[in-house]
């Protein structure tokens, strides 16, 4: 497992897996990194280093599990990130995936069953743009405005001199830090019911894509111009596979920073 740490040249990074591109430029990263470290470059964008490489690591390694560090619970640029990647998939990759398929289905011949894929994917897409203007309308701006909340109770505390216990910093950070040794679905049940939908949602729309590339695995059918063909399904599996990631950044970063709020709050 190569760990990206704040020592990593980014280009290194971005040269090991080129799913780190588009995840870089999530952040406002372009390419022409140089040999900046990613200390280097995170402090040119006003990103928190930790925070990056948590997501980076997260992103790329399914064994991988953050620490429970403040820089890890960034709301609000987690909310940004994930935001961002949304609009990528709406605007880039989905479109990419529907246009070119369209462009099979008009130089295929007869017999075969790609219209039917296509309304599949449509009702795919449909999905995903319903759960992402739930998302974006409501649900992070619950989370936010919460987060916002506790973080000036916090500050408050601190200016009047605190009132909190004795060794209640420690007690959070074993409390953190236990949070994430559960699994995903235990520290679910930690969220209201209402704020659990979004993360299941994601897991569905994902299942989907699955869905759909196992269609042209196993069930395609009829004359379709076979390069082509191949272009659509490799734009499938790179949708897949990030949204695949990125739901791992929802379970593994996400979740826990969300049931944080809550059981903080009580």
């Amino acid at each position: 497992m190569n760990i990206i740490t704040e020592e990593t040249r980014l280009s290194d990074a971005l040269l090991l897996d080129a799913a780190l591109i588009p995840l870089a430029g999530r952040f406002g990263i372009k390419l022409g990194v140089g040999d900046d470290t990613v200390e280097e470059v995170c402090s040119r964008h006003g990103i928190s280093t930790p925070f990056f490489c948590a997501v980076v690591n997260t992103f790329l390694h399914a064994e991988y599990m953050p620490e429970a560090d403040e820089d890890m619970w960034q709301l609000a640029a987690l909310s940004e990130y994930l935001q961002m990647t949304d609009m990528y998939y709406a605007k880039v990759q989905i479109p990419n995936i529907q246009r070119h398929m369209q462009v099979l289905i008009d130089r295929s011949g007869d017999g075969t069953n790609l219209p039917l894929i296509m309304r599949y994917f449509l009702a795919l897409k449909e999905e995903f743009d319903r759960v992402s203007a739930s998302e974006r309308e409501g649900w992070w701006p619950s989370i936010l405005s919460m987060n916002k909340g506790i973080v000036s109770q916090g500050n408050a505390s601190k200016e009047s001199g605190g009132n909190a216990k004795e060794g209640s910093g420690m007690q959070s950070y074993n409390h953190d830090k236990k949070m994430l040794t559960l699994h995903p679905d235990e520290i679910l049940t930690l969220l209201p019911e209402e704020m659990q939908a979004p993360f299941m949602q994601r897991q569905a729309i994902a299942d989907q894509v699955d869905d759909i590339a196992s269609i042209f695995v196993r069930h395609l059918k009829g004359d379709y111009d076979q390069n082509l063909c191949m272009g659509v399904v490799n734009a499938i599996y790179l949708l897949r596979n990030d949204m695949r990631q990125n739901n791992r950044i929802r379970r593994r970063i996400l979740l826990p920073a969300a049931a944080r709020l809550f059981t903080h709050r009580q």
